[in-house]
């Protein structure tokens, strides 16, 4: 079985982690554009777990825009 779908593209690096300073440490946090880009993958693998047991072909092409 072949399961074809269209992603946008990650991210960039600025966008991935933001700092965040408390209680006089920084931390690292998953930035909003990283977890909305997260969130629609994670829709769109959802959507694809009814296709039953049979194994599933993954490849990968990157096209930039």
């Amino acid at each position: 079985m072949r399961l074809t779908a269209r992603l946008p593209l990650p991210p960039t690096n600025n966008h991935r982690l933001l700092p965040v300073v408390r209680h006089g440490r920084v931390r690292l946090i998953t930035g909003p554009k990283m977890r909305a880009w997260k969130d629609e993958v994670a829709g769109l693998l959802e959507r694809s777990e009814g296709l039953g047991s049979e194994p599933v072909t993954v490849a990968i092409a990157i096209a930039f825009p």
